[in-house]
């Protein structure tokens, strides 16, 4: 097997997609020197009060909330973004997840949590890209802590369009009541992760939180790959 790997990294060799260079055999979408220089945060060891869960404050079923990475539209680490959501590369989520994983378990991030939810698709764009980026990122998570996903629990409903131009003023009210829970009971008494790739506003994180108040005795996560400073 290590021989045919190699032979194919000859033939057809994969580059970072953070600098391009050309990875090795034993490194994954991103190369060493990279993964040393990523814009990681600290947020897992303050949960409670970083710029992420600071927003949240007057949510009280919002346990603790944060991110992996800093998040700049114009630095080379966006790549992994963009290759996970517009270059077809789902792989991409699976390995920022178990980084995430990795990273905030030590912490104890994970310890009470009962079950990962990824923010939802709406049904066009998730048919046109062909999977939902975040439930990806699920996937690596749930390759490092064991938890289950449920992909269907939440789910969009009148959410209007792309959201990346928009006005802060104008996401809040785009994602007021965008989102909803499928069977409130499979929510009821749990402790639910929930997984977005890139937090901007927080109006669709926000708007999921809002979903889940239809459930009784739960307490929610917030998990992001890409936090952008306001």
């Amino acid at each position: 097997m290590k021989l045919w790997t190699s032979l194919l990294e000859l033939i057809a060799p994969r580059p970072c997609l953070v600098c391009r260079t050309r990875l090795n055999v034993q490194e994954t979408h991103i190369c060493s020197t990279c993964l040393k220089h990523l814009p990681l945060t600290d947020f897992h060891l303050h949960p409670q009060t970083n710029d992420m869960a600071l927003r949240f404050a007057a949510m009280p079923q919002v346990a603790r909330a944060a991110a992996l990475l800093y998040f700049n539209p114009h630095a080379e680490t966006a790549n992994l973004i963009y290759a996970l959501k517009y270059l077809g590369q789902p792989d991409v989520g699976i390995t920022l997840g178990r980084m995430a994983a990795r990273r905030m378990g030590s912490s104890g991030f994970f310890s009470d949590a009962d079950l990962l939810v990824p923010v939802p698709l709406t049904a066009s764009r998730q048919r046109k890209r062909g999977y939902n980026q975040s439930e990806m990122i699920c996937r690596g998570i749930a390759q490092q802590t064991g938890l289950p996903i449920d992909p269907h629990l939440l789910r969009r409903t009148n959410f209007q369009g792309s959201q990346t131009h928009m006005l802060a003023s104008e996401r809040e009210q785009n994602t007021l009541k965008a989102f909803k829970l499928t069977d409130p009971t499979r929510a009821k008494g749990k402790h639910i992760v929930l997984v977005d790739d890139i937090f901007t506003t927080g109006s669709t994180m926000k708007g999921c939180c809002a979903a889940f108040s239809e459930a009784s005795d739960i307490s929610l996560t917030l998990l992001v790959i890409g936090f952008t400073r306001g």
